[in-house]
Formats: structure tokens, C-alpha cells, sequence
């Protein structure tokens, strides 16, 4: 609920206090899945588009409409863009959503199967996923709008009882970090220091690095976290020598977590 307070005048204040409580319309979130990827020149990325609803409100889809914007096509290559099944339809026109791979456009528009009695909303989160690469190393921005295919005042998103769901939505942004190829991954040398053990690698500007340890390779433990300065990182996990067994990993991911 949002709150609206009603101030009266100061020559009345003390008398009484009215509070008018008016409902808030539930949001909308259609946003990636990942606020950061990682990548080398060349390597496919999948960007899964997703949506999320706020409790109390609309929790399902009868259609959609999403375009993804990237900030720049310069070196980009769309591969493939893909909706779930339940989502590959193009209302009585049957089977088959609407795509546009068209780099000024990749959008995707479409609805459940109306041909079944009764209609089966779509309650799934996955929307859309988008198969590309980038040739070249930086930050690539991209973000999300509309796929309107009959004019502006299309109602593309609208859930399963036909309630418009446009006005509700909020897209989201991501950010895809092409990284040199001979960074990614990084080459680990560890070494043992008395009861200790040491490990050394290089780190790449901005990209997040989380270092595990674990004994079978199966299952793994956060040792540390902490995000690269292009320079040599190095880190000392106190009394593993004196383990019989120990493995380690690296995980990368673009600055901003996992």
C-alpha cells in the first residue's frame, strides 16, 4: 500500500490527523537474468530475458512484445533469438512467434496457443534468449524496450485474464565484458609456504574473482572474493598444507557479481 498524508492547517493540527491509504499497482520487471556477462572475442553469449511479477498483481501471460537495444552493433553477431515453446505462438495465426533478427530491431512478439479450450496462461519467468557474440574487447551496454508491431498504442504485454500490463512494466540492463582470450581464464601457480598455501594469478580490470576450495572436486567452499586491478593477485589459505587433499578454482564474472 502507498501512503498519502493529508497536512492540515497549523491552527488545527493536534485535532486530528487524516491518512487516505490509496493501493499501489503491483510492478512489472522484465529484466536479463545476469546484470553482467563475461566473454571472449568471438565466444557465444546467452542473454535470457526474464520477467518477474510483484505479489498481488498479474502473475501470468496471455502475450508479450520485447526488443533488445544494444548500445552499439559494432562487432556484434545475433545468432539466434529463441522464446519457450509455450510462448511460440502467434495468437490465431497459430504456431510461431513473431521474430526480427534485423540488428535495428531483434525483437520478439508473441502469444500462448489459443487454440486450446481453455486458454493456459504462460506462468514461466524465461522470455526470450538471445544467441551472440562480440569480435572485439570492452563493454558492450544493452538494454530492453517494447516490440510493437501494429503502432505505440499496441498493449503487447497482457496477462491471461486480458488485463494490459504495459503501463506496469520496468525493463532492465545488463552489461556484456569481452575480456582478451589469453586472460580468460587465468593460469592459477600455487606453491606451499610452511603450513600454507599459496596461489597466484593474474586479474583483469573491473572482472569480479571468486576463489573456491574443496577436497573431491565435487563440492566446493568460498575461500575469498574481490574484484581485479589488472595486476597480479595473490592469495595465502592459511593451514591447507596441512590438509591431505585440497583443489582450488577460479571464478570469474563481470564486475557487479556473479
Amino acid at each position: 500500500m502507498r501512503i498519502r498524508r493529508l497536512f492540515l492547517l497549523p491552527e488545527l493540527l493536534g485535532a486530528f490527523i487524516c491518512i487516505i491509504a490509496t493501493p499501489s499497482r503491483a510492478a512489472v520487471v522484465v529484466d536479463f537474468s545476469q546484470e553482467g556477462y563475461l566473454a571472449t572475442p568471438g565466444e557465444t553469449v546467452l542473454l535470457e530475458v526474464e520477467i518477474a511479477f510483484d505479489p498481488g498483481g498479474p502473475e501470468d501471460l496471455f502475450s508479450y512484445g520485447v526488443r533488445l537495444l544494444p548500445a552499439s552493433t559494432n562487432g556484434l553477431t545475433v545468432h539466434s533469438i529463441a522464446v519457450p515453446p509455450e510462448l511460440d505462438f502467434r495468437g490465431v495465426f497459430g504456431p510461431g512467434a513473431m521474430i526480427d533478427p534485423d540488428p535495428g530491431v531483434l525483437g520478439a512478439w508473441g502469444t500462448i496457443d489459443v487454440s486450446t479450450t481453455p486458454l493456459v496462461p504462460y506462468t514461466g519467468s524465461l522470455l526470450v534468449t538471445y544467441e551472440l557474440s562480440l569480435d572485439s574487447v570492452g563493454d558492450f551496454d544493452f538494454t530492453l524496450d517494447f516490440y510493437r508491431i501494429i503502432g505505440p498504442t499496441e498493449n503487447v504485454f497482457v496477462s491471461g485474464d486480458g488485463t494490459p500490463l504495459d503501463t506496469l512494466i520496468t525493463f532492465g540492463s545488463t552489461t556484456v565484458r569481452v575480456v582478451p582470450g589469453e586472460d580468460f581464464p587465468p593460469t592459477v601457480f600455487a606453491r606451499r609456504l610452511g603450513d600454507n598455501i599459496e596461489l597466484r594469478f593474474a586479474t583483469i580490470d573491473g572482472v569480479d574473482y571468486t576463489v573456491q576450495w574443496g577436497n573431491d572436486l565435487r563440492e566446493w567452499n568460498f575461500l575469498t572474493m574481490f574484484t581485479g586491478d589488472g595486476n597480479e593477485a595473490v592469495v595465502e589459505d592459511v593451514g591447507a598444507a596441512l590438509l591431505s587433499v585440497i583443489f582450488y578454482r577460479v571464478l570469474l564474472s563481470a564486475g557487479g557479481g556473479p
